[in-house]
């Protein structure tokens, strides 16, 4: 599973279930600093629900969190 203390502008990514990881993915705006992204892990790929900007920070840290918990960024629905 993903590994708690990484971390995206002072938020930390966490396991909210088993198989359910938030991600705070940056957002480049002064008032909203980042939206949640949830990844849901299943055996046939991975889910990922309000997946933020399509920029390359965000991309960057969905790789990276993915990579911790062992997954990659294909198969991702």
């Amino acid at each position: 599973m993903l590994d708690s203390r990484l971390t995206t502008d002072r938020d930390e990514v966490d396991n909210v279930t088993s198989h359910v990881v938030r991600i705070p993915l940056p957002l480049p705006l002064s008032d909203l600093r980042a939206v949640n992204a949830y990844a849901i892990l299943g055996d046939d790929g991975v889910t990922l629900v309000d997946s933020g900007w399509a920029d390359e920070p965000s991309e960057s840290v969905i790789i990276e969190a993915l990579g911790h918990s062992g997954r990659r960024v294909s198969p991702v629905r």
